[in-house]
């Protein structure tokens, strides 16, 4: 930028004088544009090339006499006297006459973009064939100068950075010093070019000063890079100063962009290759060359810039692609994707990768730890410890990072249930050991941490193939990049076995030589006494020797013309003979040219055969969108919408408890939460609080109290919270759709899996992004799927049908394009149905409070849905209202839950059941009464005058049932929050029969408000 600095100190000058009009730019100008703008002195145009999706020639592009100064900011440009142009015109007579006078606009473009050249050319982007930007080039010449071979010795690396510095990259030592550091380090290439002796950093920490490290090539630098090298060829060019020779490029046997990749950034271009599998590198590029065996036309630039990044078309090219499954990261980690996508990489060039962390997990219990691959398999023993273990990462991520974006997660409240996380990684790998607290006991909270974790440490990688061919920045593809090698390769091969060809010729006429002064030894030597000729003269006249194979004569001592053997002469002829006639058969058939690269990769796939892939490659039909149940998580840039895993979806019962508010708490009701509770109540004590933020909605025992008084105030208390919040129950599962209904009348919809496990609760409203002026009416479970039909039914006896055509779950929006008039209505039931259900002639069996049932066929009710939404499905008696309702056909039986008022001695309620065959209600139309099955008699009504502390039985819900003559488990909670779980005999009864006793330990002022069964 230095030479740019004249350019704007003028522009300030005139800046600041007013007299600017044509040196202000107006807008900027992408990459592309600068295309145009070609400066006719130098041959920077010819290196730069213009790239998108297709691939041009820079030959093609002609420049005119407006593409010099493409801003148009000059009135006339022929007139320098012109005050826009800004330029003061000298007199003739005047020393600075010799000067040159330019355009500011044009030479700072100029400029610039001779600049952004070298930045490309010489710096940023790799070469295409060696994979080796020109600072790691010029490192690994400076070290094979030095002879600093893998069974050498070590030298300093403040050694090899002052010898780079001097002879061919006179730029900091900083850069060349982490230049060299990235050669060597694990972590960063797949296979490292340097062998580094000393501290060269790690993950965390930087390398130590290069005056305590030490290094050399390794193996495949010496195999790979080097091996070829002596041969004649590449071509070399003089360094800086013209004191020594560099290379242009390494002759590499093996695609080295694609085994160890490349990052950078330079002017206008960014390059971004991840590292691959040798193994896997090696098998593509066999397929390759086997598939173009016949092909013996080199490919030019020219042609290559015919090929479009979307070249892959061909049945053979895709086969290629089907070698390469992936990146593969020397940081391990996990790769989630579609075989459709990463083909997609591989055939435009550019994409995301979205790598994920990998995890173990541990449980510890006393001194035995013992370690899973699979959350699912813990054992959760009584007091163990368990702990998520992260021990690979992605690539480019530091540790230090994810774990301050873990605990600052952790201390937002983000990710709740851990305790600590440790840095515990050493030379042996990362190690991440995230902890967790002693109250996680179930697979489902783990699996919800998990999600989180999985998040915050994933890592979206953008590949972008840019590299440089022939001094020309070009996006390549896998087909591409195998090509431009393979015609390195080919040209590489070429200009071995021409000189060795040529060595082998040379060799043969002094072996020649040597027979023809064996055979004649004696006149040569009475040449040598007579003087009469020349030696040279006798050699080159009688005996045809060329000017070679003269000098190597002359040099022969009397000693090594004694030794010499004609038999070892001629046996020597034979063999530079027949390599003679190898050579050039290779040579003049590239064919034999493409064999020999198939052999000599199949020979280096055997010193590959140790290295492993470390990025496991997961592909889905999801594809990487997989569903994780991240709500609130302040992790890397992802995609726009959770989803969730089905695999990792737990299928346990679960009941969600909420209030008005938008307060909610979810609890798993699994085989550990019933074991120390069995057949006893269990009270979920202030489930939702409204004034605080984190409210108390512990699990605690409650076995009945022998104090009666005591048992009566708990159920005071518990009783006026829940009726003042407005406190609603829901069993579900976590496979099913979570259907919220607000005061409104708005729905919303959300995975259950995605409502998080929490005994303490959490506002829902702020996860929905529903206001928090809004209240919550009803929530209730569905299916995975939506039906056809939607029944909403309230406590007036009226339903209201809504068609779901329009709907759908999929979206991620949470609202549903619906709505309800819920003006003076109470929701009772919800159900989710489809039509084609109907030819089972369904019934809706409808039960009110005071104990009036009503069947209706589904198919009248749908008749009334032709003609109007809302239908009126029982007419009901004064102060009685609609309780409950389910769905059943002639085979079910309808079991009906009461709760009765005080006990005559004791003093609490008692909850009761009734089973009743569906065919034992008869058939009613629309608008019915409906039949009395509790068996309260009207006088026993008007007399206690809807007081719940009569004895009178009230129905709470109704519910089908499939099977009888077995037990069957069932949900019970009390309307101030106590839960039951109970075993029943189920064994049907008549209409008239009585209900029977099902749970007589519920407190006082307390009642039945919900059942489910299991």
């Amino acid at each position: 930028m230095t030479h740019l600095l004249p350019c704007f100190i003028t522009l300030l000058y005139y800046t600041l004088n007013n007299s600017v009009d044509s040196f202000i730019v107006s807008k900027f100008y992408k990459f592309h544009d600068f295309n145009k703008i070609l400066s006719n002195s130098g041959n920077y145009g010819d290196h730069l090339e213009p790239f998108g999706n297709t691939v041009h020639s820079v030959t093609s592009l002609k420049l005119t006499e407006n593409d010099v100064n493409p801003l148009n900011l000059v009135a006339d440009d022929g007139d320098l006297s012109n005050s826009s142009t800004g330029v003061e015109v000298l007199d003739g007579d005047s020393e600075k006459e010799s000067l040159e006078y330019l355009k500011l606009n044009d030479y700072m473009c100029s400029s610039f973009l001779k600049y952004a050249l070298s930045i490309i050319l010489g710096r940023a982007l790799p070469d295409s064939r060696d994979g080796l930007k020109v600072v790691h080039r010029r490192i690994i010449w400076a070290m094979h100068m030095l002879k600093l071979d893998p069974n050498g010795q070590y030298r300093k690396c403040a050694k090899v950075v002052g010898d780079v510095l001097g002879n061919y990259h006179p730029h900091s030592d900083k850069s060349v010093y982490d230049a060299l550091c990235r050669l060597s380090q694990d972590f960063i290439m797949k296979v490292p070019l340097i062998d580094g002796h000393g501290n060269f950093g790690s993950n965390n920490d930087p390398p130590a000063a290069m005056r305590y490290t030490e290094c050399r090539l390794t193996n495949f630098s010496k195999m790979i890079m080097l091996n070829d090298i002596n041969f004649n060829t590449i071509d070399y060019i003089p360094n800086f100063d013209n004191t020594n020779i560099e290379p242009m490029v390494l002759p590499c046997r093996l695609p080295n962009i694609l085994i160890n990749g490349s990052s950078g950034i330079a002017v206008g271009l960014a390059t971004n290759i991840p590292p691959h599998n040798p193994t896997e590198v090696i098998n593509a590029t066999i397929q390759f060359i086997k598939s173009h065996l016949n092909t013996t036309t080199e490919t030019t630039a020219e042609t290559r810039s015919d090929t479009t990044v979307d070249g892959l078309k061909d049945d053979k090219n895709v086969e290629i692609v089907n070698e390469v499954m992936g990146p593969d990261f020397p940081t391990g980690g996990v790769i989630r994707t579609t075989r459709e996508a990463m083909r997609k990489i591989y055939e435009s060039g550019k994409g995301t990768v979205l790598i994920q962390s990998k995890f173990v997990f541990e449980e510890k219990f006393r001194d035995v730890i013992n370690v899973y691959n699979n959350f699912k398999d813990i054992k959760f023993k009584h007091n163990s410890r368990i702990s998520i273990v992260i021990n690979q990462i992605p690539y480019n991520t530091r540790i230090n990072d994810i774990i301050e974006n873990i605990n600052r997660n952790i201390k937002n409240n983000n990710i709740i249930g851990v305790n600590d996380v440790k840095d515990e990684s050493d030379r042996n790998g990362t190690r991440i050991v995230v902890e967790l607290k002693r109250n996680i006991s179930s697979v489902i909270e783990i699996q919800e941490i998990m999600a989180k974790l999985q998040r915050l440490t994933e890592y979206n990688y953008k590949c972008n193939f840019i590299t440089l061919d022939q001094d020309k920045p070009i996006r390549f593809n896998l087909y591409t990049i195998l090509k431009i090698w393979l015609d390195f390769r080919l040209k590489v091969l070429k200009r071995k076995y021409k000189h060795l060809l040529l060595k082998l010729k040379k060799n043969l006429d002094i072996i020649n030589a040597y027979i023809i002064i064996y055979l004649n030894i004696n006149t040569i030597i009475n040449s040598f006494q007579n003087h009469q000729k020349g030696v040279y003269k006798v050699l080159k006249e009688e005996f045809k020797l060329n000017d070679d194979q003269m000098k190597s004569v002359m040099r022969l001592t009397l000693r090594q013309l004694n030794q010499l053997n004609i038999d070892n002469l001629k046996e020597k002829s034979g063999e530079y003979t027949k390599q003679i006639e190898f050579y050039e058969n290779v040579l003049n058939n590239d064919t034999n040219l493409y064999n020999e690269i198939i052999s000599d990769l199949t020979e280096l796939k055997d010193h590959f055969k140790n290295i492993k892939r470390n990025t496991l490659i997961i592909y889905t039909d999801e594809g990487s969108n997989f569903e994780t149940t991240v709500e609130g998580v302040e992790g890397p840039e992802g995609t726009s919408e959770d989803k969730v895993d089905p695999s990792v979806v737990e299928s346990d019962d679960n009941i969600i408890i909420y209030n008005s508010l938008g307060r909610i708490s979810k609890i798993k009701l699994d085989q550990k939460f019933y074991k120390s509770n069995k057949n006893k109540s269990i009270r979920i004590s202030n489930p939702i609080h409204s004034h605080s933020t984190t409210p108390d909605t512990s699990i605690e025992s409650s076995t009945p109290d022998s104090n009666k008084n005591n048992r009566a105030k708990k159920g005071e208390t518990k009783i006026d919270e829940a009726a003042a919040l407005e406190v609603g129950y829901c069993s579900n599962n976590n496979s099913n759709k979570i259907i919220i209904i607000l005061k409104n009348g708005r729905i919303m919809h959300v995975n259950s899996s995605k409502l998080k496990l929490c005994k303490k609760g959490y506002d829902m409203f702020k996860y929905l992004g529903i206001k928090n002026d809004e209240m919550i009416e009803y929530i209730t479970s569905i299916g995975k799927h939506l039906g056809d039909i939607i029944m909403v039914g309230y406590g007036n006896g009226i339903m209201t049908i809504c068609n779901t055509n329009r709907l759908n779950l999929k979206l991620s929006k949470t609202k549903l394009n619906l709505k309800l008039n819920l003006k003076n209505k109470e929701i009772k039931f919800f159900f989710n149905y489809n039509l084609n259900h109907i030819s089972q002639n369904p019934f809706l069996f409808i039960c009110t409070k005071r104990g009036y049932c009503i069947k209706i066929s589904l198919r009248s009710i749908m008749e009334k849905f032709d003609k109007k939404k809302n239908v009126k499905l029982i007419r009901l008696h004064k102060g009685d209202e609609v309780v409950s309702s389910c769905l059943a056909n002639d085979q079910q039986h309808i079991l009906i839950l009461t709760s009765k008022g005080k006990h005559q001695r004791h003093n609490l309620y008692v909850g009761k059941y009734k089973l009743i065959n569906i065919n034992d209600i008869k058939l009613q139309k629309i608008k019915g009464k409906g039949y009395n099955i509790l068996r309260n008699s009207q006088k026993s009504i008007k007399k206690s005058g809807g007081d719940n502390s009569s004895n009178l039985d009230e129905a709470v819900s109704c519910t089908n049932v499939d099977k009888i003559k077995e037990k069957k488990n069932i949900l019970l909670i009390s309307k101030g929050g106590i839960l039951c779980k109970k075993s029943l005999y189920l064994k049907p009864g008549l209409r008239h029969h009585k209900t029977k006793k099902l749970w007589n330990n519920i407190p006082s002022n307390d009642q039945l408000t919900y059942s489910k069964l299991l």
